[in-house]
């Protein structure tokens, strides 16, 4: 009778101490697959923002680059055009003109702008000797007038004009270039000089 008894309770404590870890066992594996689930959800989701953040940050360097190389083109000629454009000048077409003729004479482009804004407000009409296109004041004095066929023709000898002027050193400054240029301005304090520099400014 004690060995059934015993058997029984024997038996009763295994079942139940079986039940019990096989119970515990899957709360761990249920535990274990809903981590690894949140793992996978948390990984879809921080790579498509890693991605996304990557291909922003491209972006704009990209961007950035293309317009450093359009910045580092020659822009002079557009911001000038835009410029006499905008003072309604007929200069406006001939901006090209203007910045490469400079440059082939070693001339800044801004400074036959900047003489035909003073001498000419940009050669407006009736601010120069009529039929000339000499809206710089170059060759005009009391012996007479410089003419020329065009504006393309002032541009190409006023600047060249310049050229020789630098070549003499009177190129060192404004002040300097107003005593062969426009010596009266000389006995007004300077005020052609400083018309010029002013205008030069603005262009740069």
């Amino acid at each position: 009778m004690l060995k059934k008894t015993a058997l029984i309770l024997g038996w009763c404590f295994l079942t139940i101490l079986t039940l019990f870890i096989s119970f515990t066992s899957i709360l761990e594996l249920s535990q274990t697959a809903n981590l690894d689930q949140t793992d996978k959800a948390m990984v879809s989701e921080i790579k498509p923002a890693n991605n996304s953040y990557s291909m922003y940050m491209s972006l704009p360097n990209i961007a950035g680059e293309v317009q450093a190389q359009v910045k580092t083109a020659d822009a002079r000629a557009e911001i000038l055009r835009q410029y006499l454009l905008k003072r309604n000048s007929p200069l406006a077409p001939y901006a090209d003109l203007i910045v490469n003729m400079s440059d082939l004479n070693g001339i800044d482009f801004r400074l036959p702008v900047a003489i035909a804004e003073c001498e000419s407000n940009l050669c407006q009409d009736g601010k120069y000797p009529e039929n000339s296109f000499n809206c710089w004041g170059y060759g005009i004095h009391s012996a007479g007038t410089l003419k020329f066929a065009s504006f393309e023709e002032g541009i190409t000898k006023v600047i060249a004009g310049l050229k020789k002027f630098k070549d003499m050193g009177y190129l060192t400054s404004i002040y300097k270039l107003m005593e062969l240029y426009t010596p009266p301005s000389l006995e007004k304090g300077g005020s052609w000089a400083k018309c010029v520099t002013h205008f030069m400014d603005v262009l740069q």
